[in-house]
């Protein structure tokens, strides 16, 4: 069977693969891995070809019209895109000239990115360029380049009367509403949120409907950028009907706006809509309710989630918590320690913050509570909390500690909170104190290891003090086996 040898590549295909394989990853098809970058890795791209040291843009191959019209669309783009950010000037304007004959969304793309180019003739040369292509390419690849029309706005040397005056306004032509309509689910953040700004003043009755979609949209950026219009654009009367449909938007900033613009109105159930947001499973909410209820002579929203907490009534438990945990007094500690038994591991966090705000710091239930939970900013919390638990603690309370139903890792972390909180010397001394005999006897060796390990600091030590520690751990009240009172006894002398 005859061995079928590949044909060597053409000019064009040389020149572009050889230019490609600094930038594309080893080994990789350098014409496949340029069609699939994204808008804006294109720009990126465009930059370091400027930098070349000797610009394969100004191989005449990459120019050649034959050579171009004999090529593969993916090769022929991927070539015209390389010459268009090439360092000459000239260079670039020809290759937009041949960019306009020839439709993809590479084209498109070269053309869009000269729009901003460092040299004048090259811009007014491009502005037409994108014109023509926007007519001639399918709309998915238009749809797949506008992120570098959206750029354009922001960009420097971009000309802001032509993207005003010519680009924006074919956007908005009715023939172009499907593809308006696609930029509103673009990938591209940026892109979605301009064209909202966009869509918001087309006729009336589209604009509508895409505003009212747009507040309840994922993206916070889009639903704020549609309240805001609604609040600035709309009648009054749609503004208080938006604003009632945007109470129920994802976004919790456009649930803030909605329900302040709904309170600033004389609505016969504005006292009903305040209750129901001190409800609402955002901080931000919650705090605005209690403002306003405040402000209104309304009474403390902290009587509407006590009274969730104490009947249930509306069953929205989980937020009352989360609203009283905010603003808890002394007297919610109770309802927090029985809340905290029923609850799962995001409710006991809230129980465990409430506690510790009722409390005024981390008490002894409390830091037994706290000591299996890993969040991060509950363990922030709790360190930057008050020990009110440390005040007073005597040797019985601290070897009962040893009887906690604890993990392995809590237990790591209550040592870990013990030498944290507690100075050096006053751990030593309740250690001396421990209650010798019974089961505790593990533990406090445990407790020992952790004193003899823990990086102290500096803590410096009378010789009074240092004379009474070693005549205790000479003596035999303490009850420590001999090895344990001769390792402490040589941190000692060494301090």
């Amino acid at each position: 069977m005859p061995n079928h040898v590949a044909p060597p590549p053409t000019p064009l295909e040389d020149a572009v693969t050889t230019t490609l394989r600094y930038y594309a990853p080893p080994d990789s098809d350098g014409v496949a891995w340029l069609g699939a970058q994204t808008p804006l890795a294109l720009v990126r791209l465009d930059e370091r070809l400027r930098r070349w040291w000797a610009p394969p843009s100004e191989q005449p191959v990459l120019l050649d019209w034959y050579s171009l019209g004999q090529a593969a669309p993916t090769l022929r783009d991927a070539a015209l895109f390389i010459a268009t950010g090439g360092a000459n000037g000239r260079v670039r304007e020809r290759s937009l000239q041949m960019c306009a004959k020839m439709p993809g969304k590479l084209t498109l793309a070269a053309a869009l990115i000269r729009c901003n180019d460092w040299a004048a003739p090259v811009r007014d040369a491009a502005q037409p360029v994108v014109m023509t292509l926007l007519g001639l390419c399918d709309m998915a690849d238009v749809q797949w380049a506008w992120p570098l029309a959206v750029r354009l706005r922001d960009a420097g040397r971009a000309d802001r009367d032509w993207i005003g005056s010519v680009l924006e306004p074919w956007l908005c032509e009715t023939g172009q509403r499907s593809l308006l309509e696609s930029l509103l689910t673009h990938p591209d953040g940026r892109t979605r949120r301009y064209a909202h700004s966009i869509a918001f003043n087309q006729d009336p009755h589209w604009a509508e409907m895409v505003r009212k979609r747009a507040l309840h949209d994922p993206d916070p950026q889009v639903a704020k950028l549609a309240i805001c219009h609604v609040l600035g654009h709309a009648s009054e009367e749609d503004i208080v009907a938006l604003c009632r449909y945007a109470l129920q938007a994802p976004s919790s900033q456009v649930r803030v706006e909605a329900l302040r613009a709904l309170a600033a109105r004389d609505l016969p159930d504005q006292a009903a809509l305040l209750d129901a947001a001190a409800f609402d499973r955002a901080g931000n909410v919650r705090s605005l309710v209690t403002w306003l209820r405040r402000d209104r002579g309304q009474g403390n929203t902290i009587s509407l989630w006590r009274d969730e907490l104490d009947s249930g009534r509306r069953g929205r438990v989980r937020e009352a918590l989360e609203g009283l945990a905010d603003h808890a007094e002394a007297e919610d500690a109770d309802r927090f320690c029985s809340a905290m038994r029923s609850m799962g591991l995001r409710g006991q966090r809230t129980c465990l913050r409430g506690l510790i705000r009722a409390e005024g710091g981390l008490g002894m239930s409390v830091l037994q509570a706290s000591l299996d939970h890993t969040n991060a900013g509950l363990r922030a919390l709790i360190s930057s909390a008050k020990p009110l638990w440390s005040a007073g603690l005597s040797a019985e309370t601290l070897a009962s500690m040893g009887e906690w139903p604890l993990s392995c890792s809590a237990r790591e972390q209550l040592l870990r909170r013990l030498a944290g909180t507690l100075s050096r010397w006053q751990f030593l001394e309740l250690l001396l104190d421990f209650p010798t005999g019974g089961s505790g006897e593990h533990w406090r060796s445990e407790l020992i290891e952790c004193w003899l390990t823990h990086r102290w600091g500096y803590s410096p030590l009378g010789l009074e003090r240092r004379r009474a520690f070693m005549e205790r751990l000479q003596g035999s009240g303490h009850g420590w086996d001999g090895e344990e009172a001769d390792r402490v006894a040589r941190a000692l002398e060494s301090t």
